[in-house]
């Protein structure tokens, strides 16, 4: 299995998923299709196996008709029987309440993911396996 990689546009954002479980959504999400943009997200989980995921979601901003499909890759994910662990890192601007509130909302509205919530953005030089991808943000 590939890694699914998205570049990011000014309106969308970049989508790393790597066979691992590190997942990575980070920029803007106001696409004018999010099914568009999301549809090869959905199909890639089809085959996906490995039994931890962690999903890094740092979005500036997402809009409503993201939010649905964020909460749908949320739930496919957990309905997935290989996956035993799943974690959330939940990035927030610390001056910005509302999106902190956001993760906390689709925290109560799953049933098997942890949730992390951290101040400010993903390091660009992290570990994290897709770091050199998104170096150029």
């Amino acid at each position: 299995m590939k890694a699914l990689v998205i570049k990011e546009t000014a309106k969308t954002p970049a989508i790393i998923f790597m066979p691992g479980g590190e997942f990575l959504l980070k920029g803007k999400s106001i696409p004018e299709s999010v099914y568009t943009l999301y549809i090869p997200v959905f199909e890639w989980l089809e085959e996906f196996k490995a039994p931890n995921v962690t999903l890094n979601i740092d979005l500036e901003y997402i809009n409503s008709a993201s939010k649905v499909i964020l909460l749908e890759i949320f739930h496919t994910i957990e309905l997935k029987k290989t996956v035993r662990n799943i974690t959330v890192n939940w990035y927030f601007d610390p001056d910005d309440e509302d999106h902190y509130e956001m993760g906390q909302i689709f925290e109560e509205a799953t049933t098997r993911i942890e949730f992390n919530y951290l101040k400010n953005h993903v390091p660009t030089d992290s570990r994290l396996p897709f770091s050199e991808i998104t170096k150029s943000r």
